[in-house]
């Protein structure tokens, strides 16, 4: 069994041998079409690697959107949990897959050590375990007696026969731990034994197939350097991040687990937790540890992408699952993908609870709970980090339908001017519409500053707005139409001009 398929365009054979050569430096063993040996039938051999490699890795570029090739080798990882998907080119994934993780090598040289070939790593290590490279070397440390002291080294067995470093080795136990005295064995298995139980009840299974796919909930965590994945809205390349990035873990329910107030699902403070919910359907979640003052993000978005009705509340509870603060957040907006926040105080520390209640159309929710002022922004929608927004400089950028850009700047306080101008991509007499809004430093409380809905090629409009406290401003461009270029210009009002 191969560790990786890598699927891709032929127009970019170039850039997947990069990709290639870098994951088997790694220790991974990888597959391509390169290594089709002549006289193999072409599509059996593709299709015997694809379904017996552990990850498949697709490079989504230009040329491959529009590969049926490789459209077919993603849906079939997608089918079974192996797609590790990564851009090459600055393009969106297709619909079907566009709500998964995307390691960003637009700007990739190569270097194994960058950070956006870093969450490649960590996607194909989660299907994959550790390279191979990795445990050779933790192997290699024991056999040349490398071992904790007090630690026997073993002994090779008769001739003829494999000897016991060579069991263990084919076994797959450590042989630092195979070494040990029974009783350091017994215990380390009853430690091993726990840590699984507890692993397990916190997974609580993986509910597959079928139907099921839309109903069921992930909490999924987003990995350090995971959080600023998009294109458009990342911070600098190099540049350390202040805001939230959380430990990975990931839980469906395939059971009782959040379905109700007397079995809450638990979840962690700086975490991000996604929940896919359907119309009329609720979940239930629980702090691990007591807290009074808490501040609470939630985003929503549709699962369809489309411009609709969002419909959605999220409660208080307290220990025993009662309501102790009703609709702390509520959505009710016409758009696509929302975020709110709020505050909670309580008069003693207690381990709250949170009911999460959708009646429109099916979405997902991010949740994420901090203690009252932790530092830094939840990246929206468990990705998106805003760019960094600089005052009077023309910031341009492209947006497909129904996608969004975010900025950030810090603003004295004072009088400011915004220019949006959308034009069409390919230039055409259509309709133009999208909007600029602020947003106070968490991402919540918007503010609708500029409208477009014009039937034009290219269309601009300013407006002036104010700033009246010392914090970052989060600017959010949004294109509800077709493709267009957008230009976004923010500095101080001129004198004299009307609010």
């Amino acid at each position: 069994m191969i560790d990786v398929f890598l699927s891709y365009a032929r127009e970019d054979r170039e850039r997947a041998g990069t990709v290639a050569s870098a994951l088997e430096s790694q220790g991974w063993s990888v597959w391509w079409d390169r290594k089709i040996v002549a006289g193999q039938s072409f599509d059996r051999t593709i299709e015997e690697q694809l379904k017996s490699a552990r990850a498949v890795v697709v490079l989504w570029s230009i040329h491959s959107i529009d590969s049926e090739w490789v459209r077919n080798e993603a849906a079939d990882a997608s089918e079974r949990e192996a797609l590790v998907p990564a851009l090459i080119d600055d393009v969106k994934q297709p619909l079907e897959f566009r709500r998964r993780h995307a390691a960003n090598l637009t700007a990739w040289s190569g270097d194994p050590a960058d950070p956006e070939f870093l969450v490649l790593h960590h996607g194909v290590k989660a299907k994959c375990g550790l390279p191979r490279a990795a445990s050779d070397g933790a192997e290699g440390e024991a056999q040349a007696g490398l071992t904790a002291p007090g630690v026997a080294k073993i002994a090779a067995s008769s001739p003829g026969r494999p000897s016991e470093a060579e069991s263990v080795r084919r076994s797959g136990i450590p042989m630092t731990i195979a070494a040990w005295p029974r009783r350091y064995v017994i215990v380390a298995a009853s430690i091993a034994v726990s840590v699984a139980l507890v692993w397990m009840i916190s997974r609580l299974g993986e509910n597959t197939g079928g139907t099921a796919d839309l109903q069921r909930v992930e909490l999924r965590a987003v990995p350090p350097g995971e959080e600023s994945t998009s294109p458009r809205s990342a911070s600098p390349a190099g540049a350390p991040s202040p805001d939230l990035a959380a430990d990975s873990r990931s839980l469906k329910a395939g059971s009782e687990i959040g379905r109700d107030a007397d079995h809450p699902a638990p979840i962690a403070f700086d975490t991000i937790s996604r929940v896919r919910l359907l119309t009329n359907e609720g979940f239930y979640l629980r702090l691990p540890t007591p807290a009074s003052d808490v501040d609470v993000v939630l985003d929503m978005r549709l699962v369809d992408d489309v411009m609709s009705n969002l419909q959605a509340s999220l409660s208080v509870l307290d220990e025993n699952g009662g309501v102790v603060r009703d609709s702390i957040i509520g959505f009710n907006e016409v758009d696509r993908m929302w975020r709110k926040t709020a505050t909670y105080s309580a008069s003693q520390q207690a381990r709250h609870g949170f009911r999460m209640m959708n009646t429109a159309g099916a979405a997902d929710f991010w949740l994420t709970v901090r203690r009252s002022g932790a530092p830094g922004l939840v990246p929206f929608f468990g990705q998106t980090v805003p760019q960094t927004l600089e005052v009077g400089a023309a910031h341009r950028g492209r947006l497909a339908t129904n996608e969004d850009a975010y900025y950030r700047a810090s603003l004295p306080r004072g009088d400011y001017q915004a220019v949006l101008e959308f034009a069409l991509q390919p230039a055409q007499q259509s309709n133009i519409g999208g909007s600029l809004s602020t947003l106070d430093a968490s991402g919540g409380n918007a503010t609708s500053v500029i409208t477009l809905n014009e039937v034009d090629v290219s269309y601009r409009k300013a407006a002036r707005f104010s700033v009246s406290r010392p914090e970052p401003v989060i600017f959010r461009v949004q294109n509800s139409h077709n493709v267009v270029g957008y230009l976004l210009r923010v500095e101080p009002a001129p004198a004299g001009t009307a609010h």
